[in-house]
């Protein structure tokens, strides 16, 4: 197998694709987030909160609690989420969406859509689930 057909370079090139079309639609909004960013905003809208220490355990992020606290506060600046003490923890930070943060958690959303619509459009869903299925295998695998 040549290095431009290589699994890594096909993943590679795939995330590269799919992050700057997924970028170009949150840019026509005038949204500015990192993939990071995006993925916290994720998290938190999906458990409608989350405790900042929670993020760590999260496969993306892989242990980096400085990187985690760098994009928490960059999103707290913006206003996009809030972080508060836990009430049974004050050491605990626990993160929530504000009215911004949950109206571009619904906009990402949305773009995964169509995003899944767009792969359904090219695989069937039995392709669609065996992708799923084999690139989580490798992503728990590295």
């Amino acid at each position: 197998m040549d290095m431009q057909n290589s699994i890594g370079s096909l993943c590679r090139l795939i995330g590269m694709k799919t992050s700057h079309r997924f970028h170009e639609i949150l840019s026509t909004q005038g949204i500015n987030l990192t993939p990071e960013q995006i993925f916290v905003i994720y998290s938190i809208g999906k458990s409608g909160q989350l405790h900042q220490s929670e993020l760590i355990e999260l496969i993306y992020f892989a242990s980096e609690k400085s990187k985690i606290s760098r994009i928490v506060q960059s999103l707290v600046e913006a206003d996009l989420i809030n972080r508060h003490e836990d009430t049974q923890d004050r050491r605990a930070k626990v993160l929530s969406l504000t009215e911004s943060g949950t109206k571009v958690n619904t906009m990402l959303n949305q773009i995964t859509h169509k995003s899944i619509d767009f792969y359904r459009s090219i695989m069937t869903d039995d392709e669609l689930l065996h992708l799923q299925n084999t690139l989580k295998k490798v992503l728990n695998a590295l």
